[in-house]
């Protein structure tokens, strides 16, 4: 990819005085959101190892690109390209293959490997068998199915384990064992999971381990969101951190376009990606969905055929400040939940509910959306759920400035 020429800049360095705005809207182009959001606090998920001990920053512009895309000096955005902040792609990123975190100097990438690349593997044993060094961080890639049905059962079983000596001890052992049969073991899950089984931590509390399971959920879908951004897929890659990581111009009607769509999807209602037919779909099952547009009992009805029949939903229309927030309350008990079945379950039952309610008069989203339910609220990880969601909706807001139009 040939160099962009891209003015640098930072958060901290850029401030915009919006005290007089009564509400700040979003602006969307070809059904995605390109506009603005307001400030808000967000709580940022510090320490990969310790998954539930999150502190907060100082209140910071959780879409502060957003505003930059509008509001900054003519030019900044022409060569539409969008600097993503480094310390996004660590807090995503896994340091479990670091031997000795302590005396680790600042990384100056993150690997990205795919369990089913034979380069991958070969490497990512030579890591094991002590041969090659250890990254400082890495992500597997999870857009595939095949990939997501290899990964997310061993990052459960990463975030399940507290100690990061023994969690290092297992994955390398995994990865020893994996690197000998990758073909046996990518084609015989069952057998993937019983592997698996046999590194589980003793006793674990059945609370710790649905938290551990939703949060592996939550990182590899946050994950492919950064890997879709910096057309990073395609493996073995990395990320440089020693310079600056830019989301590209994409054009419309690419591969990279429909991925950018699926990734930035509701993760529960998307289908599987496991054949090329199933990416050139993308596109046609996708749809933006406005919060404040009030649907009849019909509409509702039909919303809810066409959501679980495996689509790629994406929220769209005009979104002030406490829309906004609600999008996030609504979405975040989701992300707590420990499996993609169950998070279609509650959608489920949410629709069925709001169904009879639209029986008496039509409503929107926003007016279905309810109270955030307690248990919700007083998670040990809600904090984190809310940093993904926020996530989703800043990153989703990028797709539209970096999309242009197809050349003939």
């Amino acid at each position: 990819m040939s160099a962009i020429n891209i003015h640098r800049f930072s958060k901290s360095s850029t401030t915009y005085q919006l005290k007089n705005c009564l509400r700040i809207r979003a602006l969307f182009c070809n059904g995605v959101a390109i506009g603005l959001i307001p400030a808000t606090e967000i709580l940022v998920f510090r320490d990969i190892e310790s998954k539930f001990r999150l502190s907060s920053q100082k209140p910071t512009h959780w879409l502060t690109f957003l505003l930059l895309v509008v509001f900054c000096p003519a030019g900044l955005w022409s060569q539409k390209a969008i600097v993503i902040d480094p310390a996004e792609i660590i807090k995503y990123s896994l340091d479990w293959l670091s031997p000795d975190k302590e005396t680790l100097t600042a990384p100056i990438e993150v690997s990205v490997y795919s369990l089913n690349c034979g380069e991958c593997v070969e490497e990512l044993k030579a890591i094991a068998d002590g041969q090659s060094a250890a990254p400082s961080y890495f992500i597997l890639t999870t857009f595939q199915k095949k990939d997501r049905d290899l990964v997310l059962p061993l990052m459960q079983l990463g975030f399940e384990q507290t100690d990061s000596i023994k969690r290092r001890s297992s994955l390398v052992e995994i990865l020893k064992i994996y690197g000998e049969a990758p073909d046996y073991y990518g084609n015989n899950e069952k057998e993937w999971v019983r592997l698996l089984e046999s590194f589980r931590r003793e006793n674990v509390a059945e609370e710790e381990k649905k938290l551990a399971e939703a949060f592996a959920i939550n990182v590899i879908d946050s994950q492919t969101r950064i890997l879709a951004l910096l057309d990073k897929l395609a493996t073995p890659n990395s990320i440089p951190l020693d310079q600056r990581a830019l989301a590209s111009q994409t054009e419309k009607d690419s591969n990279r376009y429909r991925a950018l769509i699926a990734s930035h999807s509701l993760g529960w209602l998307k289908p599987a990606l496991q054949y090329s037919e199933d990416v050139e779909e993308i596109l046609k099952r996708a749809r933006t969905i406005d919060p404040t547009r009030p649907l009849n009992v019909d509409e509702w009805k039909d919303l809810k055929e066409w959501a679980f029949s495996g689509v790629y939903w994406l929220w769209g229309g005009r979104l002030d400040k406490n829309v906004l927030e609600n999008v996030v309350n609504w979405q975040a008990p989701f992300h707590l939940i420990p499996s993609n079945e169950e998070r279609r379950d509650r959608h489920r039952r949410w629709f069925d509910e709001t169904i009879k309610k639209a029986e008496a008069r039509p409503l929107s989203a926003l007016e279905a959306f309810g109270f955030t339910d307690i248990d919700s609220l007083i998670s040990s990880a809600w904090n984190a759920a809310v940093a993904d969601v926020q996530q989703q909706l800043v990153f989703c807001s990028y797709i539209g400035t970096l999309t242009v139009e197809g050349t003939e």
